[in-house]
C-alpha cells in the first residue's frame, strides 16, 4: 500500500509539472512566442510520457508541432548584402570554356570551385564565436516546424555544439557562393558549347573508380538529370547510389560496415552516417571531403540531404535547393577524381 501511495503522489507531481509547463506554452503560443511555446511543449511532454498519459500525449505533439511551425513563420530575416560576384561569375565562365572536347570541358568544370578547407572553416568559426554563446541555448527548426536540433551554450555542451553550428552556418555562406558564383554559371557556359549526353556521362561513370560495376546506367542518368537542371530528382537518385559507393569503398579499406546482430545471425549495412564515422573514411577520401559529405548528408546542424531524401521531407521546392546543386556537383567531382 505505501509504494503504490508513493506511485500516486510521484505520478501527480510530475502530471502537475507537466500541465504547467503546458499552461504557460499556451500563455506563450498566444502572445506569438512560437519558439518558447515549442520549447515549454517539450518540456511537458517529457513529463506526460513519464506518466504514460497517452491523450495528453497525442496532444501535446500536435502543438508541438503546430508551434514549431508558427516559430519558423515569426523567425526575423536577416538581411546579408549579397557581394559582388560578377568576376567570379565570369572567371566561372572562363575556366571551362572553348575546350576541345566535352571530356575535357567536365574535367575542368569539376575544378571550377574549392571550399575552404575544414581547419581553415574551423579558424574563422572559433574567431567569429560571440559572447552569447557561452549562455544562450538555441534549437535548430526545419522548414516543416520539426526541431532538429537543440544547441546548449558553451557551459552546457563544452563549446563543440556551438562551434559545429558556427561551422556549418559559415560552410552554406561558402555553399551558396561556390553555387551561385561558380557552378551555375560555369554549368550555363558548359551546356552552351556542348552537347551533354548519357553515352558520355555512361563512359565517365564506366571509367570511374568509385562507381560500381552495374551502377554506372543508374549514376550517368542522375548525373545527366542536374546537367538538365533537375537538380530535385538528381539528389533523390544519386544520394543513395553516392552512399553506396562509399560502403564499397570502405570495404575494399578493409572497413566492416556489416554490424552482426542478435546472437551473429542478422548483418544489416550500416547507414551513411555511421559510415562516415569509420576509421578508414578519412584514409579513403581524405578530411576535407569527409567533412563536406557530412555537412550536406548526415549533420543535423548542416543539410542532412540523406535524412531528408530517405524520408521524402523534399518537396518540388527545397529539392531543387543550393545544397542539392552543391551535393550533385561535388559527386560529379568525387567520381571523376577519386582514386584508390
Amino acid at each position: 500500500m505505501a509504494a503504490q501511495s508513493s506511485k500516486l503522489e510521484r505520478n501527480n507531481c510530475l502530471l502537475l509539472i507537466a500541465e504547467n509547463y503546458e499552461k504557460e506554452g499556451d500563455e506563450r503560443s498566444l502572445e506569438s512566442h512560437g519558439g518558447v511555446s515549442h520549447f515549454l511543449y517539450g518540456k511537458s511532454l517529457e513529463y506526460y510520457l513519464k506518466i504514460d498519459r497517452k491523450e495528453k500525449i497525442t496532444t501535446i505533439r500536435r502543438k508541438i508541432e503546430k508551434s514549431g511551425k508558427n516559430a519558423r513563420k515569426g523567425m526575423i530575416t536577416l538581411e546579408i548584402p549579397i557581394p559582388d560576384m560578377s568576376v567570379e561569375i565570369e572567371a566561372a565562365k572562363n575556366h571551362v570554356s572553348e575546350k576541345e572536347s566535352l571530356r575535357i570541358a567536365l574535367l575542368f568544370f569539376s575544378t571550377v570551385c574549392i571550399l575552404p578547407s575544414l581547419k581553415e572553416i574551423q579558424e574563422i568559426a572559433m574567431k567569429n564565436t560571440s559572447v552569447f554563446d557561452d549562455v544562450m541555448s538555441r534549437i535548430i527548426i526545419a522548414d516543416d516546424g520539426r526541431c532538429v536540433a537543440n544547441i546548449g551554450g558553451h557551459s552546457e555542451s563544452g563549446g563543440d555544439e556551438i562551434l559545429n553550428h558556427n561551422i556549418q552556418r559559415n560552410l552554406q555562406i561558402y555553399i551558396y557562393m561556390a553555387v551561385y558564383g561558380r557552378i551555375l554559371p560555369a554549368l550555363s557556359q558548359l551546356k552552351n558549347d556542348h552537347s551533354i549526353t548519357l553515352p558520355i556521362l555512361e563512359s565517365l561513370c564506366e571509367s570511374s573508380e568509385l562507381v560500381p560495376k552495374g551502377r554506372e546506367k543508374l549514376t550517368s542518368y542522375a548525373l545527366w538529370l542536374g546537367f538538365d537542371s533537375d537538380f530535385g530528382n538528381a539528389i533523390h537518385l544519386l544520394c543513395p547510389q553516392f552512399e553506396n559507393m562509399i560502403r564499397v569503398e570502405l570495404k575494399r579499406a578493409g572497413s566492416q560496415t556489416r554490424p552482426i546482430l542478435k546472437g551473429g545471425t542478422i548483418e544489416h549495412e550500416m547507414a551513411l552516417s555511421n559510415l562516415m564515422g569509420l576509421p578508414e573514411c578519412k584514409e579513403v577520401f581524405g578530411e576535407d571531403l569527409v567533412f563536406e559529405i557530412k555537412s550536406i548528408f548526415t549533420d543535423d546542424l548542416g543539410s542532412n540531404l540523406r535524412n531528408d531524401v530517405a524520408h521524402g521531407l523534399l518537396d518540388d521546392n527545397s529539392s531543387s535547393c543550393i545544397e542539392s546543386v552543391y551535393a550533385w556537383w561535388m559527386i560529379l567531382k568525387t567520381i571523376i577524381h577519386h582514386r584508390r
